[in-house]
């Protein structure tokens, strides 16, 4: 199946590339390419526009500002849940769960403990008791349990989730993180001063950062990631009037995860939870200031694996949950719209988004510069190339906790955003087709 669907998609892709240079150059007449164009800058202008509120709402002191307590007032018990997937990532949680101590033993009115389920499969590795039990005795408050029957990261969780419900204690909080992060040292007495603080929040969603290696690729992952929290998620959730969770630095109510647990059939659960928890009108914030540290895929073959199954599951959520929200009685019209512009319009954007580009190129070579429409479509490309422009200068002057050295990584950034965005826009098209034919292999980034 795989190897078929592989050709599949490398047909499609080339069709997807070739074809419109066909129908433009050959099946359609000239004076129609403007309308064309039109047609096809009208997504991209609406989306640049967006772009620039964001930036405007992401630096505005007075845009969606948050309410946080200097002290606590009352004692916060935060279970953190960690789901790990063996033997993928056994490699990696000593240090990992090493850092969680440090937390522990530091931590000032909040009772933490650490609950690292993972789906067992530990027969290929040599000692696997002894690695468990090194793991179990870094802190007395740090479990490490097993769901052998898990497939998923959605099923740790709920396995996770069910533990804690035979336990006799009270749980204010659940923090969710995947096995490769490492929460600042002082991010949980944030997370229980922000919802002491607005006690209408269920959900806070933080910012993840990467930590940089020798790589280059390391360094445009971690800039990518700056772009995409202190800009999308936190200029974009002041637009929204909601946050999105994003499957880890996530902080819930327990009884809110309690309720709405994940789907363990979705590709992405984390944004399957997000949209059925606005649907039922629970309250998703973001916050800059919650800020943990992850990994970033080792190659480019590991960076296309990811986003192809961030892709699909967009796709999914996309198919499954869209009616859903837009018939919640518990959003407005704005947030209908925008969750509407997330998602079904988002899939639409990446088959308008390429045609501008084969057009206008078209459109110059047939008839040069010399007619009025070659000035309109150089404005427009400068315009769009402002954005990207203007998107690189935010990300650099808010970037505090992107921990790149120096500018001259974000100038590179810049420069390869254009073949970088035709790269993951390829990487949606194939998604479609997966999901088209249900290939839902799931395919774990690597860590060593």
């Amino acid at each position: 199946m795989v190897n078929w669907l592989f050709w599949v998609k490398l047909i499609y892709g080339i069709i997807l590339f070739a074809f419109p240079i066909f129908l433009y150059w050959f099946l359609v007449p000239v004076q129609y390419l403007v309308i064309i164009y039109w047609v096809s800058f009208g997504p991209i202008a609406f989306v640049s526009v967006m772009i620039i509120c964001e930036i405007i709402a992401a630096v505005s002191p007075c845009c969606g500002k948050v309410n946080i307590s200097s002290k606590l007032k009352m004692t916060t018990d935060i279970a953190i849940i960690i789901p790990a997937y063996f033997p993928n990532e056994y490699k990696i949680l000593s240090d990992i769960l090493n850092n969680y101590k440090v937390i522990l033993e530091s931590s000032n009115k909040i009772n933490l403990f650490v609950l690292l389920v993972h789906n067992g499969k530990l027969d290929v590795i040599e000692d696997q008791n002894t690695i468990i039990n090194e793991l179990s005795n870094i802190h007395e408050n740090i479990y490490i349990i097993e769901n052998e029957n898990s497939k998923s990261k959605a099923e740790n969780i709920n396995f996770g989730m069910d533990y804690l419900n035979g336990l006799e204690m009270p749980i204010d909080i659940v923090s969710i993180f995947d096995a490769d992060h490492k929460p600042n040292f002082h991010l949980f007495e944030l997370v229980a001063s922000f919802f002491e603080s607005n006690d209408d929040i269920d959900i806070i969603q933080g910012r993840c950062a990467v930590s940089i290696d020798s790589s280059f690729l390391s360094k445009m992952i971690a800039i990518e990631f700056s772009e995409m929290y202190s800009l999308y998620h936190n200029g974009g959730s002041k637009l929204r009037t909601f946050g999105l969770f994003g499957g880890s630095n996530g902080h819930w109510k327990f009884n809110v995860l309690n309720q709405v647990r994940f789907d363990h059939t979705m590709m992405t659960e984390d944004i399957d939870a997000t949209m059925r928890s606005l649907a039922q009108g629970f309250k998703i914030a973001y916050y800059n200031e919650i800020i943990s540290y992850e990994l970033a895929p080792p190659n480019l073959k590991a960076l296309y694996s990811q986003r192809l199954r961030w892709a699909q599951g967009w796709a999914e959520v996309t198919w499954k949950d869209t009616g859903l929200l837009l018939k919640s009685k518990h959003l407005t019209f704005w947030q209908k719209m925008c969750c509407f512009f997330i998602l079904p319009f988002r899939e639409i954007y990446y088959y308008v988004t390429m045609h501008i580009a084969y057009v206008g190129i078209i459109y110059l070579i047939k008839m040069g510069f010399n007619f009025w429409p070659t000035y309109v479509i150089t404005a427009i490309t400068s315009f769009l190339l402002f954005v990207m422009v203007a998107k690189s200068v935010f990300v650099y002057f808010t970037s505090k906790h992107c921990t790149i050295p120096n500018a001259g990584y974000f100038i590179l950034y810049m420069l390869i955003s254009l073949p970088y965005e035709i790269f993951k826009i390829y990487i949606v098209y194939f998604a479609h087709l997966q999901f088209i034919f249900k290939e839902r292999t799931w395919r774990t980034t690597p860590r060593d």
